[in-house]
C-alpha cells in the first residue's frame, strides 16, 4: 500500500471485503454450528496485555511513522 500499513510481500494476497464484521454477525445468528464453534474458540482465547510490553511499544511506535 501507499502508506505502508501492510507489508509489500502480502499485498498480492490481500482483498478488500467491505463490512466483514456485519457479515460475520449475520452468519453467527443464522448458523448454529458456526455459533457453537465461535463459542468454543472464545473459551480458548486469553488476554495478552500489550500495553505492559516494552518491545511491543517500541514496534508500535515505530509502525506509527507512516
Amino acid at each position: 500500500g501507499k502508506i505502508g500499513l501492510l507489508p509489500e510481500e502480502i499485498l498480492p494476497r490481500v482483498r478488500v471485503i467491505g463490512n466483514a464484521s456485519l457479515d460475520g454477525a449475520a452468519l453467527l445468528l443464522l448458523d448454529e454450528t458456526l455459533r457453537a464453534k465461535s463459542e468454543q474458540m472464545a473459551q480458548c482465547a486469553h488476554t495478552v496485555e500489550l500495553h505492559a510490553n516494552p518491545v511491543f511499544a517500541d514496534y508500535y511506535m515505530e509502525g506509527m511513522l507512516f
